[in-house]
């Protein structure tokens, strides 16, 4: 799991809501999520602006184990 993924889950957004508040589409959010694309510059910077992080942080690996328990 990328950082990018454990900050929204902190905040309780879902895909949809962090691709409303970033101005990137959904499927592009899933993707940079799952790792399956590049994250480019643009594109963390958008995100980082929407969750309030500096962009650098937003595809660290981080451990499954630290995801907030419901």
């Amino acid at each position: 799991m990328f950082e990018v993924t454990k900050l929204r889950e902190e905040k309780k957004w879902s895909k949809s809501e962090l691709s409303r508040r970033s101005g990137l589409n959904l499927p592009l959010i899933s993707q940079l999520e799952s790792g399956k694309i590049f994250p480019y510059p643009g594109w963390r910077k958008k995100i980082g602006k929407a969750l309030e992080v500096k962009p650098d942080i937003l595809f660290q690996e981080v451990n499954e184990d630290d995801k907030p328990s419901e």
